[in-house]
């Protein structure tokens, strides 16, 4: 077998694929995934047909982008005639609700839901069909002289990049507020402070989480690394020159201080449910303090290329994350 994995799924469905692609990276597990096309009208056939054969597990992508494209039909067909039943697996991506056709088809199959079964559910069912073990790898312990923190004149110093970024171009993870890890799904009921989430339910955890253990950048990056709170998020806007431009293909603002020193944060959009909005339109960063009026709210930075301002939005919003220091 050339691959563990072929991946039959939509094009409308790239990103969530590429995410997915990243944890098998992760775990070790080769895979099949046509990401440019296959030129070529007789090619392009010959081509699936041999890798869905070559791979020893045929993971479909379901969705309702997935559910309607000829080429995931004709691929689910052709692996059903060629598989074996136990080395087919559905996985819902976006909570839809497969075609009585297709549950039909995968009626003794059983199905995987990235809502229940986050996508380190699904790298553990496919390592045990492969009889792989996952590779370990040991966290990099970051020390606080490893990052830069720019004076800009203002009260604390800013950070040269999002937590998670390799540059400060780059966007960096997603975080729920108050939360330390980046997730699959960004949404209420997965919300690791709402308690009760129908009824809309938050644990308190405090009035200015900076430095806690709910802290992202504390836990993160060490030392005296934190979250800024909001009335440091307001300096920034109010005491900085903001500059709308690109560094190494990435939307963003130049914001620069009194003193002429500058940071760059990219316009890394925002994550709601499992998907990502608004990159290389808008900038959402947290702030550690929650929003005085909406026991569902904390205060972020927030910024598109005509604006940039403090406000308050849901804290179950994957949002960046720029660390600042005394």
């Amino acid at each position: 077998m050339k691959y563990d994995v072929f991946i039959s799924y939509s094009r409308k469905d790239t990103e969530v694929a590429d995410h997915i692609c990243k944890a098998l990276d992760k775990a070790g597990i080769t895979y099949f995934i046509d990401r440019q096309g296959i030129g070529g009208a007789y090619e392009f056939p010959e081509v699936l047909a041999n890798a869905i054969i070559d791979s020893r597990i045929f993971l479909f992508l379901a969705s309702k982008h997935s559910y309607v494209s000829k080429f995931t039909q004709a691929e689910i067909t052709f692996a059903f005639n060629k598989k074996e039943r136990g080395h087919i697996l559905p996985y819902v991506i976006d909570g839809s609700t497969m075609p009585i056709s297709l549950e039909f088809v995968f009626s003794a199959i059983q199905c995987r839901y990235i809502e229940k079964d986050p996508t380190n559910v699904l790298i553990d069912d496919l390592l045990n069909i492969l009889g792989k073990q996952r590779l370990t790898i040991l966290p990099k312990q970051i020390s606080n002289d490893s990052h830069e923190a720019v004076d800009l004149g203002l009260s604390v110093k800013w950070a040269t990049c999002n937590v998670g970024a390799a540059s400060p171009s780059d966007y960096g993870e997603y975080f729920a507020w108050g939360e330390t890890e980046p997730k699959e799904v960004y949404l209420e009921k997965t919300y690791k402070h709402c308690t009760k989430w129908l009824f809309n339910k938050y644990k308190d955890i405090g009035k200015n989480i900076s430095g806690t253990e709910y802290d992202v950048a504390r836990t993160n990056w060490g030392g005296n690394w934190r979250l800024p709170t909001m009335a440091e998020c307001r300096e920034l806007v109010d005491k900085c020159t903001w500059i709308w431009t690109t560094q190494n293909g990435h939307n963003g603002y130049k914001v620069v201080g009194s003193n002429g020193n500058s940071i760059f944060l990219p316009a890394a959009g925002w994550r709601d449910g499992t998907s990502l909005d608004y990159a290389g339109e808008r900038g959402y960063y947290w702030s550690s303090t929650p929003c005085e009026s909406n026991t569902q709210g904390a205060y972020y930075l927030y910024f598109d290329s005509s604006s940039h301002d403090v406000g308050c939005y849901y804290r179950y919003c994957g949002q960046s994350v720029r660390p600042v220091s005394e």
